[in-house]
């Protein structure tokens, strides 16, 4: 984006922002003979309209548009700003800028929000990890099929205690850089680092300086130099592309030196040079067996073969009320959960059907209409790992000999975690989502039992 000469003294402390409103004026939107009341949103699965105010369409009565980025660059001396997730068209005139200040524009944490229809459709933003790592496959695919000389960019460097999440990976060509690695502090030694490994047909690990102010602004903690290895993106089975598109886990076995020998290791199937080497094999699938995402490396010889799992973001089923529902979402969110919520035990058992031992499930209500059906699904073999219920002592003990007349065995119920989350004593309902959302991460990390 832009800024002409009169402004440019103006967005200077613009640069300790992380997020920005732009005002816009959307002059393309087409010139309809008569505004419509009531539109077909175009992610609507099931294509009924909505009344047009009740949406982000562009087609509206006034062509003033308002839409969040991400500031990733600001030079106020040319006026340029480097802005990320912008849905603009190239060449719509902006008409203010406005720093995104948490304290004014967020609303109020542990309350639930609600967004109409949007809620009932089931219609979320991508967590920024997934969305990046759609960004880097699509673009790479793209790359692949028309032949563009391209490399896949990772850190080698383990992450601080404390750092916040933003590892994966990026793609580069000599012109574009596609994905996410360590939220933006690399890009601008990313490319020189990327022209040095472009065209070769091995590993090139290397330092790039990061910019350690964005990097603390934004807790990733990174030191003055991160160690990355580029490696060509073409020989890289296809089955690691595949694997990130359809949300599989897989590990990724590169060799730092020399040809990369790129292998790729999924829970049934193993690609690449190295698929017969043992050591490769049993931490690759010791990756793939974590409940988060990991990286290590190992010595072959005179060789040393970096490892990273990708696994797909755990999602968390909440059945009934909308409520804690909402709220629970929204923190469990910031963890790193997709979160689905159910209304009703027909959904939520539709639901349970794609789920695996990576997800959670918890039911925030303790009707026999409810919970009876969703917990005799969600304690079979297979399902989710975690399996929570809301209710008190007595509750939990009547649900539990409900269950057990319906057939559940014993040891399924061992599994049932109720009173669901951690005793911390609260009462509101961001206090109980704390503890159902603490407990549920003492789960993923520490693989604890259910308390008996």
């Amino acid at each position: 984006m832009v800024i002409d000469e009169p402004y440019r003294a103006a967005i200077e402390d613009l640069a300790g922002f992380d997020y920005l409103w732009l005002i816009c004026w959307l002059d393309r939107p087409g010139d309809p003979a008569e505004i419509p009341d009531r539109v077909n949103p175009m992610f609507r699965p099931n294509g009924s309209s909505v009344s047009l105010l009740a949406t982000r369409c562009p087609l509206r009565a006034s062509p003033i548009g308002i839409t969040l980025v991400q500031l990733e660059e600001l030079d106020s001396q040319s006026g340029v700003m480097v802005v990320r997730g912008v849905d603009l068209a190239d060449g719509t005139p902006v008409l203010d800028v406005k720093p995104y200040v948490p304290a004014f524009d967020r609303p109020p944490p542990g309350l639930p929000m609600s967004a109409g229809w949007y809620d009932e459709d089931g219609l979320e933003a991508p967590l920024p990890g997934d969305a990046a790592r759609s960004e880097a496959v699509d673009a790479a695919l793209g790359w692949l099929e028309t032949d563009v000389p391209l490399v896949v960019v990772q850190s080698l460097d383990t992450p601080k205690v404390g750092a916040a999440t933003g590892r994966e990976f990026c793609v580069a060509t000599a012109a574009h850089l596609a994905g996410d690695l360590c939220r933006g502090a690399l890009e601008r030694g990313i490319p020189e680092f990327v022209a040095g490994a472009l065209g070769r047909d091995v590993s090139v690990v290397g330092r790039v300086r990061a910019d350690v102010t964005l990097a603390a602004r934004r807790s990733i903690g990174l030191g003055d130099r991160q160690r990355l290895v580029a490696h060509p993106g073409p020989p890289i089975p296809r089955q690691w592309w595949r694997a990130l598109q359809e949300g599989v886990p897989v590990t990724l076995a590169v060799c730092l030196d020399g040809p990369p020998d790129s292998t790729v290791v999924l829970p049934d199937e193993v690609v690449g040079p190295l698929a017969r080497d043992l050591a490769v094999l049993s931490e690759a699938r010791g990756l793939l067996d974590a409940r988060v995402q990991e990286r290590s490396q190992l010595s072959l010889g005179e060789r040393q073969v970096a490892l990273e799992s990708f696994l797909p973001s755990p999602r968390l089923l909440l059945a009934g009320w909308h409520g804690l529902a909402r709220v629970l979402a929204e923190l469990a969110r910031a963890v790193g959960w997709r979160t689905l919520i159910a209304p009703d035990a027909e959904s939520a058992v539709g639901i349970l059907a794609s789920l695996s031992t990576s997800d959670a499930v918890v039911v925030l209500g303790h009707g026999r209409a409810l919970d009876e059906p969703v917990l005799r699904a969600a304690l079979q073999v297979g399902g989710p790992g975690y399996v929570a219920a809301i209710g008190s002592a007595s509750v939990a003990a009547d649900r539990r000999t409900r269950l057990t007349r319906l057939g559940v065995h014993a040891r399924e119920l061992e599994r049932l975690r109720s009173p669901a989350g951690l005793a911390l004593g609260g009462k509101t309902a961001a206090e109980i989502a704390l503890s159902i959302v603490a407990e549920l991460q003492s789960a993923r990390y520490l693989g604890s039992r259910p308390r008996a």
